[in-house]
């Protein structure tokens, strides 16, 4: 299942002589579209550059155990989706235990220059954020990296029909919540 273009880097990757110009080239062909996942995922630049780190640190480690089963893009990716969900259970540990001694709640997505103000794009990360677990991944997947349900099914390990569902509720909902801002 491996792609040509990825034979290089997963032969760099594997190579400890190597193993930084696979980094280089595996940054050159997936860098920009990771990195936002990973911000879709933890809304703010900090948390994204966090999780970035752990994910390329997580990929070179486990490279080893790469068997080809499926795509370069689709492992990494997997990858991705379990650091990030890591991250957000851990910050949001902390966040309640902020909350219990301070009675502040710091989860409201803050806005970054990322988003440039933009209400509408703010909002659906909002609504987003607020989606089951299951659904999130789903959406997150389909709609902002534009993956098949093939491919969202080898990461999640879900059927593609029950990812079909899955996305139809949480586009349902997500559109039903941003009717006011229409």
């Amino acid at each position: 299942m491996t792609k040509p273009g990825d034979i290089k880097i997963l032969e760099y990757l594997k190579s400890r002589s190597h193993q930084n110009e696979g980094v280089k080239l595996l940054l050159e062909k997936y860098g920009t579209a990771l990195y936002g996942f990973i911000l879709i995922y933890t809304h703010q630049q900090p948390d994204a550059d966090d999780v970035f780190q752990e994910v390329l640190i997580k990929v070179v480690k486990k490279i080893k155990k790469f068997q080809g089963q499926s795509t370069l893009k689709t492992w990494v990716w997997q990858i991705a989706k379990n650091q990030c969900i890591d991250f957000l259970r851990k910050k949001r540990r902390m966040e309640l235990n902020i909350e219990k001694t301070t009675s502040y709640s710091s989860n409201k997505l803050v806005e970054e220059p990322y988003f440039n103000g933009d209400e509408i794009l703010k909002k659906l990360h909002e609504e987003v954020s607020q989606l089951p677990e299951s659904q999130k991944n789903v959406f997150i997947l389909r709609y902002f990296e534009g993956m098949s349900y093939r491919e969202i099914a080898q990461i999640t390990g879900k059927t593609e029909n029950n990812l079909k569902t899955s996305f139809h509720y949480a586009s349902k909902s997500i559109a039903e919540n941003m009717k006011s801002l229409l």
